[in-house]
């Protein structure tokens, strides 16, 4: 659609039809493409432009015209202007769901000055995130609810213990590959009231949370249901082991393990565990 000569034809079936589109890995974009399909899609929700090059920044600003767009996913993309997305960002009232993954700079400069205020979901993985861009999160996002961190190694335990519990609606989040995961960190996250937790080993030398510290998490943040741990098959065990004896039969945990093969027949046998304990592999429960 994006590689020919001409611009993607219009029609009123076309334009009723299309409320989707994902064009991941292109080659390169150029405005008068993204000028079409924006004009072509009055009714589009979710675009997924992840590893796409845009062959001018400015293209961006078309996305003001995409008002019903609730999805939106540019992961990897290259040659992007801070500035020229949030423009763009700012006619995009709906937006439920946003990835900017891999993106240099932080999130607070790629959205509009006044946030988004109804996005629920953001991944930010891997990103030039920092403490300062935690500290703006709540007054950008105040319906957030999941939110992905996963190898934002800019971000520190301080900006963590600050920032985080401000995110009232927050009930899923991944910490996996950042950096200061502490035990006062994993203490403070107990009160977030979070469903869904990961956490996962970093580089060599950084700060990773003890089996004791993710043991006393679990069992006083009486809110959780899946803890995915990157840990490996006998730590997991460990874990599953003491929770068992002390976990309350009135609450439903479900453990998973990132780590391949982590959940073989030593933690998979029903007998091993009571009812309201479930060790999983990554597999089966996707984050």
């Amino acid at each position: 659609m994006f590689g020919g000569s001409q611009p993607p034809a219009n029609s009123q079936e076309d334009e009723k039809a299309m409320n989707q589109l994902s064009v991941y890995l292109s080659r390169q974009i150029h405005p008068i493409y993204l000028s079409a399909l924006v004009s072509g899609c009055r009714k589009l929700e979710k675009l997924h432009l992840a590893g796409c090059h845009f062959t001018e920044s400015a293209s961006l600003r078309q996305l003001a015209r995409c008002t019903t767009l609730r999805h939106l996913d540019l992961s990897r993309v290259t040659n992007i202007s801070a500035s020229e997305l949030a423009l763009g960002l700012s006619g995009c009232p709906l937006l439920v769901q946003l990835f900017v993954a891999e993106l240099e700079p932080p999130v607070e400069q790629l959205v509009p000055p006044t946030g988004l205020p109804n996005l629920v979901s953001l991944n930010v993985n891997q990103s030039g995130l920092t403490n300062n861009s935690l500290r703006r999160l709540p007054r950008l996002f105040p319906k957030l609810r999941s939110l992905s961190l996963q190898g934002c190694r800019s971000v520190k335990e301080d900006g963590l213990l600050s920032y985080l519990p401000k995110l009232r609606h927050l009930d899923a989040l991944d910490l996996s590959g950042v950096s200061d995961v502490t035990e006062a960190v994993l203490a403070k996250l107990k009160n977030c009231h979070l469903t869904k937790l990961r956490l996962g080993s970093t580089g060599e030398g950084d700060v990773s949370p003890s089996q004791k510290g993710i043991r006393k998490l679990a069992l006083e943040c009486k809110s959780l249901e899946v803890l995915w741990l990157d840990v490996s098959a006998d730590v997991l065990n460990s874990i599953a082991g003491t929770l068992k004896r002390q976990i309350s039969s009135q609450r439903i945990l479900v453990l998973c393990s990132g780590q391949n093969g982590a959940a073989n027949s030593s933690v998979s046998e029903p007998q091993c565990y009571p009812h309201n304990i479930h060790v999983v592999d990554a597999n089966s429960v996707p984050w």
